[in-house]
């Protein structure tokens, strides 16, 4: 991880910065709502949400949340001026990680199919296809990483 940026577990103090960085689009009561369920949530082992910070401001978000026998990374969000820099790739391993300690045995991430940095990078991680939801007008792509046991599990950014 660079010195010059760091990640943490999302609060309601970043509910502005959400705002103007992730979410332009919402309002700060649906964002607020939004942190709060997530804050929740984590308090019952159900979800992370994460935020990358640099010297500039919050520069990333991204959460998992667990389902059944699986969780799913959304909502990951790396301002523009900052990719390429192993941000993406950080915050996925993190959450994927986290996941993994639930005990699941996948972890889904989707992506729009016009997105091919983001689905390689998926594909770079370790996430394999799985599905393409048509009737979607984006065509999401859905990719699966499949937890397999502690000793093979290894985070790399």
């Amino acid at each position: 991880m660079s010195s010059e940026w760091y990640t943490r577990p999302v609060t309601a103090e970043d509910v502005p910065l959400l705002g103007r960085v992730v979410w332009p689009g919402r309002t700060t009561e649906q964002i607020a709502q939004k942190i709060e369920r997530m804050t929740r949530d984590v308090e019952h082992s159900r979800s992370l949400a994460l935020v990358a910070c640099h010297t500039s401001g919050l520069i990333s978000y991204g959460q998992v949340t667990r389902w059944k026998q699986g969780a799913e990374i959304a909502d990951l969000f790396v301002a523009e001026t900052q990719r390429r820099q192993g941000i993406g790739s950080h915050m996925i391993c993190q959450l994927r990680a986290h996941a993994a300690g639930w005990g699941v045995q996948y972890v889904e991430i989707g992506v729009a199919a016009a997105n091919t940095g983001a689905l390689r990078l998926y594909e770079r991680l370790g996430f394999r296809a799985v599905y393409v939801r048509p009737d979607d007008s984006d065509h999401i792509h859905y990719l699966q990483w499949r937890v397999t046991s502690s000793a093979d599990q290894t985070v790399t950014s």
